[in-house]
């Protein structure tokens, strides 16, 4: 059934409509990267501020990354949280300050975070010159820093702003109304990152591909209960919205556990190609526009997340070392430009809980894929002995 199961993924990889995929190939945008200019970028829960950044610079530009994903204090990161927001406050331009006197040597790629956590009204107009407000500080503060966009973490972290039946006016307010306000929220947030950055890089952990195998089409009844029903039309208002030079980049994050690299292979169709749950009249756009990242989770594969039995803690720090790699490769060849490396317990900045030579596996996968060199290796026998041997080291239940 296993190797049936990875015969079926591949046959629908190449099968999945393959005149549209053509004929979205043939609509990029002419701001593709060459083949083999793929970058790797870091984000983590180190993830550095501005001051951070003018302090250790140099001794972080040490590490084999293209660049990094940084934040601002406070709240300044979380656009949909509207309380206590005030724009002009000396702190924020002082922040701006301090990213604008960076001097980037080896880091070619940054990106400033932003994220979902949310108290905002999606009907409240009061609420939404405040989240606008800070888009556009977002945006200001990323050019200054000479990055090369934003990152959207959507997450909620708290009450999510993208679930109807979570929504403050859900009683008397219809999904209807609720995706139609969304969509328009998500035009006035393009409107407000795109105007100060027009060559903006806006890369989601996850975007579009999320909706894969659970919603048909954007007026699929099921979104009305999805947690991220409502991140649909916002997605759809943004694209509608998009300029030119604007990329949307989906990093899917289910890429995180990965063993397999049809996997990879399969997410990067399912991103590439405008899926049904893609409003049809921006199909065209979503060609020209989107664009495939993955994501690589080192705690996951080094066994270092705290209280999840991961399968990864019962290989050998040479098998972990090997999946590492693998991924790495991988996400590399199926993506268009980005793979971002997330970190929790393991820390760069902080040199915390490094893997012994994590640093020359990365040069060393980034070169090959540079040349277009093959890995030389599989991990599969390493996999299923590392889960035979967690199997048998879980407590047996009763008959």
């Amino acid at each position: 059934m296993k190797h049936l199961n990875r015969i079926m993924a591949l046959l629908f990889c190449c099968l999945l409509s393959v005149q549209q995929y053509a004929r979205c190939e043939a609509a990029k945008s002419t701001f593709m990267p060459p083949a083999g200019a793929k970058k790797v970028i870091q984000y983590g829960w180190d993830r550095p501020t501005p001051e951070f950044l003018r302090d250790h610079l140099a001794e972080m530009e040490t590490r084999p990354f293209d660049g990094v994903v940084f934040r601002l204090p406070g709240d300044g990161g979380e656009v949909f949280n509207i309380d206590k927001w005030d724009e002009e406050k000396p702190e924020m331009q002082r922040q701006i300050q301090l990213l604008t006197a960076l001097k980037w040597h080896r880091f070619t790629d940054n990106f400033l975070v932003i994220r979902a956590t949310s108290t905002m009204d999606w009907f409240s107009d009061s609420d939404w010159e405040k989240v606008l407000s800070k888009a556009s500080l977002a945006a200001r503060a990323a050019r200054a820093a000479h990055a090369k966009g934003i990152v959207f973490d959507p997450e909620p972290y708290g009450k999510s702003p993208w679930q109807y039946d979570k929504q403050i006016h859900a009683s008397d307010k219809s999904w209807e109304q609720y995706s139609a306000k969304a969509r328009l929220r998500g035009r006035q947030f393009m409107q407000a990152l795109q105007k100060d950055f027009p060559q903006l890089k806006l890369l989601m952990f996850y975007q579009y591909s999320v909706y894969y195998g659970v919603i048909k089409s954007p007026q699929d009844a099921a979104l009305r209960g999805n947690a991220y029903g409502l991140m649909l039309p916002f997605l759809n208002g943004m694209l509608e919205t998009a300029g030119e030079r604007v990329q949307l980049i989906d990093g899917n994050e289910h890429s995180y556990s990965a063993t397999r690299a049809e996997q990879f292979a399969f997410a990067y169709q399912i991103m590439r190609e405008p899926q049904g749950y893609v409003d049809p009249a921006l199909r065209e756009k979503y060609c020209r526009h989107v664009r495939a990242g993955q994501a690589v989770y080192v705690d996951l594969l080094f066994g270092t997340r705290q209280k999840i039995n991961d399968f990864s803690k019962y290989m050998t720090p040479e098998e972990q070392m090997q999946w590492f790699r693998y991924n790495l490769y991988y996400a590399q060849k199926y993506s268009d430009e980005y793979v971002w490396i997330y970190n929790e317990q393991i820390q760069w900045w902080r040199n915390r809980m490094l893997p012994p030579g994590i640093d020359a596996a990365i040069r060393e996968v980034k070169q090959k894929i540079a040349e277009d060199r093959p890995l030389g290796f599989d991990i599969q026998d390493s996999i299923v002995r590392a889960k035979q041997k967690r199997s048998d080291a879980s407590p047996k239940e009763e008959p």
